[in-house]
């Protein structure tokens, strides 16, 4: 769920080389924004994971120990508020790997 200037619903152009496929660019941008959680206090994740949820998002919690985050347009700049407001408090730190608002 979590490549960099990718987000779910876009449409990419691919190429095959042996048995792995390659983005070559992004077709069509699906306005979707893409983003990382990382919570400093791992026992909150599940409230994190449901708070994004209740917000409009799909997230979930990642063997890598983070959670990955899709962002619908309509409900980013609340959940960009959201996550900065947690990263200043000191609940946890984040990358956006896809901002709809700088691609293309």
């Amino acid at each position: 769920m979590f490549a960099r200037s990718l987000a779910c619903g876009d449409v990419v152009d691919v190429s095959e080389a042996g048995e792995e496929l390659w983005v070559n660019t992004v077709v069509q941008e699906s306005g979707r924004a893409t983003v990382r959680v990382l919570p400093w206090d791992v026992s909150t994740h599940e409230a994190v994971v449901a708070d994004f949820r209740r917000n409009g998002c799909e997230a979930y919690w990642t063997k890598f120990g983070v959670i990955a985050v899709d962002i619908p347009g309509a409900v980013f700049e609340g959940v960009m508020s959201a996550l900065e407001e947690g990263f200043n408090s000191g609940c946890w730190d984040y990358d956006v790997g896809c901002d709809p608002r700088t691609v293309g």
